[in-house]
């Protein structure tokens, strides 16, 4: 409903105020006959002093609204209708309400002023007012509810809004927790096939190592075979025999086939086998430094010497 800020008029028509005032002198008429509450109040001998305040009260309500100050007129007259009861007052509320555009309070007061006042001399006049009245308070009314009809309108589409941009933060967030997952997951695997590759990196490097080694042992002794010196084996293990045969044994005739001589005497290449034994045995010890041997016996063709010993 319009109010009014000051409970003053605004700049409403002059032929509006002059029937408003004009109202007012005929109230003026109507307050000066004693009202029925009072005549009952006569009739029995009670004192008229609420009739005498609601007097005063009507006195001032109708110089504030005289003065413009319709809002202070209004609560004079209404405290003086609740004191009197007079009828009568309820046009004075209407005026008041209606000059503050309340038109609610307005119309309620006209209509319980001709219904408790039907034969009011300015009863026409009022009637026309209710019509008016009532069609602006059904205007305003629907004006009311087509706005809170918009404002609820509005809401609903906030709340959609709200919700579509809910929808599609929560979307954003499930596809960054995917990526970060994926991710993680990317750089799992990419962590494990680096280990796995370090490890066979490792076990060839190891393989490369070990055969390497045997390579090494394997052409040690091959070298050292074939010079005769005491033979490493890949597993680690010294142990050499070596077989030394007379060179002279295939070349050297026999007693029988000499036919006689130093050449054909045994003890001859007893000693010339000694003699090449001596030899082989001292490059031996010169190479091995403390190898030792087992005594020689001599045989057919030459003297065999079986030498065993530890590498250094």
């Amino acid at each position: 409903m319009r109010r009014m800020k000051d409970g003053r008029a605004g700049a409403g028509p002059t032929k509006r105020t002059g029937r408003s005032l004009a109202a007012l002198g005929a109230l003026l008429v109507l307050l000066a006959g004693p009202s029925k509450r009072a005549a009952a109040q006569d009739s029995a001998g009670a004192s008229t002093t609420e009739d005498a305040e609601a007097r005063a009260l009507f006195e001032a309500g109708r110089i504030a609204f005289a003065d413009g100050r319709f809002a202070d007129a209004n609560g004079h007259f209404r405290r003086a209708h609740q004191l009197s009861g007079r009828a009568g007052l309820l046009f004075n509320i209407g005026q008041t309400e209606d000059r503050l555009r309340h038109e609610a309070e307005a119309l309620a007061a006209f209509e319980a002023f001709v219904q408790q006042v039907p034969d009011a001399p300015n009863r026409r006049e009022v009637e026309g007012r209710i019509r008016v009245l009532r069609e602006a308070v059904a205007e305003e009314a629907a004006a009311e509810a087509r706005a809170a009809e918009q404002a609820q309108s509005r809401e609903e589409a906030l709340r959609q809004d709200a919700a579509r941009q809910l929808a599609a933060r929560e979307d954003e967030l499930r596809d960054e927790a995917a990526q970060r997952e994926d991710e993680a997951h990317r750089r799992a695997a990419a962590a494990t096939q680096e280990a796995d590759a370090a490890r066979r990196a490792a076990e060839t490097a190891e393989a490369g190592r070990a055969a390497a080694e045997r390579a090494a042992a394997d052409a040690e002794a091959r070298a050292r075979s074939s010079t005769g010196s005491v033979v490493r084996t890949s597993d680690g293990e010294d142990a050499a025999s070596v077989a030394v045969v007379d060179p002279l044994a295939a070349s050297a005739p026999t007693a029988a086939s000499s036919g006689g001589g130093i050449e054909s005497q045994w003890w001859f290449w007893t000693i010339l086998g000694a003699a090449a034994a001596g030899g082989v045995t001292t490059a031996v010890l010169l190479s091995s430094g403390g190898v030792t041997y087992t005594a020689y016996t001599p045989g057919e063709t030459g003297v065999v010497l079986t030498l065993t010993g530890t590498m250094p």
